[in-house]
């Protein structure tokens, strides 16, 4: 067995990389020594192999035989331990041994470079300079007498390689040599990066002062006042009362980059659409020939996307389908839009919270796909308000109630915004449609809704609603910063609809009720809401809203809890 005294520890085996099916084992400078066919430690020491230094071995794990985190001991039973394992395979010994031999010679050239660098720093200046001559001249002659072995054949270069690197001809291993030196430092390197660095969680929740919400950024508008760039909300009315184009109209102007909408400020730049058209799909072709006719606009609008297949957004399979597809599709929809929410919903009771509420998140989610708004369009009860559960207004950013004037062709309608989170709500707009081409388009909105057609006529029940509000409003009314004039909550409101009616205390869902009669007197023009806070806005109106009522016998029956 051959032993090899080993000079410098660093050479001493420090670890084993598991490569390739193969045991590398290194020094503690990470540098292979031999590699061995097998798993350490039930491997063939026998076949143990050389490996070149600057060889870079991949590894899947790493054995350590010091794993205590610090450097190794250099006591005698360490060294005794680590010569057992150099001393158990043979190939490993030479090669240290010849690698110690090696660290000899180079120590040995570094003192002679020292010598010599000390030898001539005591010699004179001009003599400085004539050493330096006579060694260029001396490197030049060199380096011509290697240029005859230039050209030399890259077969024998490769056989060279192949053989190991075996010591023949001393000037062609000089040549060699040199070449494969550069070749390997031409050669890129695997860079392995530094671990990125872990960022702290956000946290759950969020606790903040009044400062902290001033300084939050103010609303971005999609449509200036109108629609938010991100959010979801409805565009709602009665049967061919104006809603789909109403909201066409707004998509074609998007799509084509249009500066404002009727006034309204839009972004100015083309903006991807998304219509998923369940209902009148076969006259879109005819809507924008006339919006192109109208707008004297000659190409077809490529940023308009429409969506016809069929899809229930209350399944939630069928809704990771279709936001997988979106998702797909390449494009950022600033704007997705479902018409009809009926048709999106097949079979789903729509006076069910439950089924509601999730399709009103579902359909934020598809606009947040691309960052946009999400925009459905419903149809209305026989009250006016958003047919189906009172969680259609509350799930939603924005809510506008589309009307038409008279029962013949359409020719001028109403928008009234009913709900605006970001912004007040209760104004109203003028709507005149033109004919263009052969079909409608939407000529202008402009002010002067409030004069428009009859108001809706109240019934007993929304004007005990409102005189209830006006006791509400004596009793509880408080200046709010973030709201003109006094106001009371919704809950305040109802509170005082049950004592004095318009709201019956027994009532399954007395909520929905009450905004049944806050929609009626929003679209009258009587009150203001936003963010849960309720005022009237003429307050002369409420001297007239009050109607004989008999004081029923008895005691009032107790306030059951809300529901909310």
């Amino acid at each position: 067995m051959i032993t090899a005294r080993v000079k410098d520890p660093d050479l001493l085996p420090y670890g084993v990389f598991v490569a390739e099916r193969d045991s590398v084992i290194y020094d503690r400078k990470y540098r292979p020594i031999v590699r061995v066919p097998g798993q350490w430690p039930d491997c063939d020491s026998a076949c143990a192999t050389v490996v070149d230094p600057t060889e870079w071995i991949t590894h899947d794990r790493k054995e350590w035989f010091y794993d205590d985190g610090t450097v190794p001991r250099r006591n005698k039973a360490t060294r005794e331990r680590l010569q057992g394992i150099v001393d158990s395979i043979p190939t490993l010994a030479n090669e240290i041994e010849r690698r110690d031999k090696i660290a000899d010679l180079a120590e040995k050239k570094e003192r002679n470079a020292a010598f010599k660098n000390y030898r001539i720093a005591q010699l004179s200046p001009a003599s400085q300079t004539k050493l330096k001559e006579w060694s260029d001249k001396r490197e030049a002659r060199r380096l011509k007498r290697l240029d005859r072995f230039f050209e030399l054949d890259d077969a024998g270069y490769a056989k060279w390689l192949a053989q190991g690197r075996p010591w023949s001809d001393a000037k062609k291993i000089e040549r060699w040599s040199e070449r494969r030196f550069r070749e390997h430092l031409e050669q890129a390197m695997p860079i392995v990066p530094f671990p990125a660095p872990v960022r702290a969680a956000p946290p759950r929740y969020l606790f903040e002062t009044i400062s902290d919400l001033r300084k939050l950024p103010a609303a971005k508008w999609l449509v200036d006042k109108w629609i938010p760039e991100e959010g979801v909300g409805l565009i709602f009315g009665e049967y061919a009362g104006g809603k789909s184009f109403i909201l066409f109209d707004l998509l074609l102007h998007l799509a084509y980059g249009l500066s404002d909408w009727h006034g309204a400020k839009l972004p100015g730049e083309p903006r991807d659409v998304l219509l998923i058209a369940r209902e009148g799909s076969k006259g879109f072709g005819e809507r924008i020939d006339a919006f192109k006719a109208h707008h004297g606009i000659s190409a077809d609008p490529d940023r308009l996307v429409f969506m016809r297949s069929p899809t229930n957004l209350g399944d939630p399979a069928q809704f990771e389908e279709l936001k997988a597809a979106i998702a797909a599709s390449g494009r950022q929809f600033k704007v997705v839009a479902v018409d009809t929410v009926g048709r999106a919903l097949p079979g789903e009771d729509f006076y069910d919270a439950k089924s509601i509420t999730g399709f009103m998140e579902r359909l934020q989610q598809l606009g947040e796909i691309g960052q946009g708004v999400a925009i459905g369009v419903h149809h209305v009860n026989k009250s006016g308000d958003a047919f189906g559960s009172v969680y259609f207004g509350a799930s939603s950013d924005f809510m506008f109630l589309v009307e038409r004037e008279g029962d013949g062709q359409l020719v001028r309608g109403k928008i009234t915004c009913a709900k605006m989170k970001d912004g007040e709500d209760g104004w109203k707009r003028r709507v005149d449609y033109g004919k263009a081409a052969s079909s409608l388009v939407v000529a202008s909105v402009t002010e002067g809704g409030d004069m428009m057609g009859k108001a809706l006529k109240l019934s007993d029940d929304d004007r005990l609603a409102l005189q209830a509000l006006g006791e509400a409003l004596k009793a509880k009314g408080q200046l709010r910063p973030e709201f003109p004039g006094r106001s009371v909550t919704l809950n305040e409101w109802l509170d005082q609809c049950f004592k004095i009616g318009g709201v019956s205390p027994v009532a399954a869902k007395p909520m929905r009720d009450l905004h049944r009669r806050q929609v009626k007197l929003l679209t009258n023009r009587m009150i203001l809401v936003q963010d849960q806070l309720v005022r009237i806005i003429d307050q002369t109106a409420n001297a007239h809203a009050a109607i004989p009522m008999a004081t029923p016998a008895g005691q009032f029956p107790p306030i059951p809890p809300r529901q909310t």
